[in-house]
């Protein structure tokens, strides 16, 4: 069952402010200080769209504040950046997710979700080691990209040929896995 979108309300929102301050003047100072402090962590993250999520930083937070879920003692520029690094960890799994299945022939692009959801749960058959493995080799783009897989050689006392070959080789057993998976869930939609 899908979880209930949550959307920000204006009561919501008026409750969160609150929480960065009693008085709304400040208040309105806080949030776009903290705004600009998560787009800052997420352009040092090297995300590609920091300023989408600062605005999902904030939307969850109020989302908890809202639930009643978050502890209101502590600082609110705090707590909204344990709050950015969740953010940023999902971001950079969805990349990776993205990386590893999105751009594939053999996944539909309708399918994405489907074959996400799959590729998770090949992943966590895989021993740990290989996980990380392949997860880190395809982190990051451009020259970020080619000084971590140097780097990854490097650890592993490979050629980058031989992590090249590791990386097909382990991409292979989840495009199996992935589409095993898909078939399933294609056969049960059928039944």
């Amino acid at each position: 069952m899908a979880k209930a979108k949550w959307t920000l309300t204006r009561e919501a929102f008026d409750n969160f402010l609150s929480w960065l301050s009693p008085d709304r003047d400040q208040a309105g100072r806080k949030y776009e200080e903290l705004q600009q402090k998560l787009i800052r962590y997420f352009v040092c993250k090297a995300c590609d769209c920091p300023e989408k999520l600062a605005d999902q930083t904030i939307d969850r937070v109020t989302q908890k504040l809202e639930s009643g879920r978050l502890n209101l003692e502590g600082d609110p520029v705090l707590i909204s950046h344990g709050f950015a690094r969740n953010i940023f960890l999902e971001w950079t799994r969805e990349q990776q997710t993205i990386s590893l299945v999105g751009d594939v022939p053999w996944v539909p692009p309708a399918d994405v979700e489907e074959a996400s959801q799959c590729l998770d749960a090949c992943l966590k058959k895989m021993p740990e080691d290989r996980q990380q493995f392949i997860c880190n080799y395809y982190q990051r783009q451009g020259q970020e990209k080619i000084r971590l897989r140097r780097s990854l050689a490097q650890q592993l006392g490979i050629e980058r040929n031989a992590l090249r070959i590791r990386a097909l080789r382990i991409r292979e057993v989840l495009h199996d896995c992935v589409s095993a998976c898909l078939e399933g869930k294609k056969a049960k939609n059928v039944v």
